[in-house]
């Protein structure tokens, strides 16, 4: 069962919903609702962004990039997010090349999440006829 931080957020409007206790007590409940239930935290904060607007995703953006915690989160998804992009363009390329890859291979690529090796493999697929042209180790 989840905790109920969004009373906090409630009691402090009646400051105003671009007073400081309020966006502190948005943002403060946005992390606890998402860390409990992504789903339910992400549309919290869609509600809260509609109803506030600007000030509460600076407010927001500036907490995350002054907290450890969720500045290292976010650059993790970020990474993660970049990565995945690499390999589906990666895919994209080899598909339109027609090079056929083993379920091995495409397994192998799925998983790679080091952005250095999937730019290489990238450039290679550009002018590869085979996939050994792409993933063969070179010397």
């Amino acid at each position: 069962m989840l905790r109920t931080p969004v009373r906090t957020p409630v009691k402090s409007l009646a400051d105003g919903p671009d007073s400081d206790a309020f966006l502190d007590a948005a943002c403060q409940a946005t992390g606890v609702l998402y860390d409990q239930n992504k789903d339910l935290g992400k549309r919290y904060y869609d509600h809260v962004v509609a109803v506030v607007g600007t000030l509460f995703r600076e407010r927001l953006a500036n907490l995350m990039n002054d907290t450890p915690y969720y500045s290292a989160v976010l650059r993790n998804a970020q990474a993660e997010g970049q990565a995945m992009g690499k390999v589906q363009y990666l895919l994209q390329v080899l598909e339109t090349r027609n090079v056929k890859l083993s379920d091995s291979l495409r397994q192998m690529v799925l998983d790679t999440t080091d952005p250095e090796q999937l730019d290489t493999w990238f450039a290679r697929a550009l002018t590869a006829h085979t996939a050994e042209d792409v993933f063969a180790p070179r010397h």
